[in-house]
């Protein structure tokens, strides 16, 4: 007989996975920020510098001539498959940052209001993905336990599946129905562990569980859902419903029943 020690259930979804994402999103955001705030911080540009500055089209006629001297010629290689669609791609990334930066001057010049607003709104939301970041790393890693603590359910050295289903109804009297869930969640591992569908130890997963039932398919189909509520319950702000707990009871009636 194995006993389940408390610990945090694991989330089918990488967590580096969903950190990357959100640093990601927090990065194009930054940047777009940053494209937005330069004109105002380095101030009026002088109109008459500017008018005296060749056109972009005479850079690069100029460029061509030079690079057309023979002194500039080289012998012709075979160009990679990738170096082509590699050069496309980067200017048109080029012409797009073009229309970017035109657009803001414009904004800037014409609209100050409505551009200082957009970039009002871009800092909430760059603080919103750092706030979230920070919240699901330290729910995480910060004390072993999920963010609401219910992942990681105290529970006495030796207890059967039955205690657990027991204190998963107080639980649920308390009107903590995510903690009632978990309680739920542990008998059943208890349950199969003891039949011998499964090895539970601390190391576990959820894709590790389901990955022992692979075996029986229908068993699978019954515990993903409920592994992926235990997930929710444990990585976010979910909040269980009674008819949600009602069906958990139920599929941990199914399962034990077997």
């Amino acid at each position: 007989m194995h006993c389940i020690t408390p610990r945090p259930i694991a989330a089918l979804t990488p967590l580096p996975r969903l950190v990357c994402a959100r640093l990601l999103m927090l990065a194009l955001g930054l940047c777009l920020l940053a494209v937005l705030v330069e004109p105002a911080l380095a101030g009026p540009s002088d109109d008459a510098a500017l008018s005296r500055r060749p056109s972009k089209q005479a850079v690069r006629q100029q460029l061509d001539e030079i690079l057309a001297q023979d002194e500039y010629q080289t012998e012709e290689q075979a160009e990679a498959w990738w170096f082509k669609p590699m050069v496309a791609a980067i200017r048109f990334l080029g012409k797009l940052l073009e229309r970017i930066f035109r657009a803001r001057d414009t904004l800037y010049v014409a609209y100050p209001l409505v551009f200082w607003t957009v970039v009002v709104l871009l800092t909430a939301i760059a603080l919103g993905i750092l706030a979230h970041i920070y919240m699901t790393l330290t729910g995480a890693f910060g004390s072993g336990r999920s963010r609401r603590g219910l992942a990681g359910v105290e529970l006495p050295p030796r207890h059967s599946p039955g205690d657990l289903r027991a204190r998963a109804r107080q639980a649920a009297e308390r009107g903590d129905l995510g903690q009632a869930i978990v309680y739920l969640y542990l008998a059943i591992l208890l349950h199969l562990d003891r039949q011998g569908l499964i090895v539970f130890n601390r190391a576990d997963t959820n894709r590790q569980i389901l990955r022992q039932l692979s075996g029986d398919v229908k068993l699978v189909a019954t515990m993903e859902p409920l592994t992926n509520t235990v997930d929710a319950i444990s990585y976010s702000s979910y909040v269980p419903t009674d008819a949600e707990f009602a069906r958990v009871e139920q599929i941990s009636e199914v399962v034990m029943a077997r």
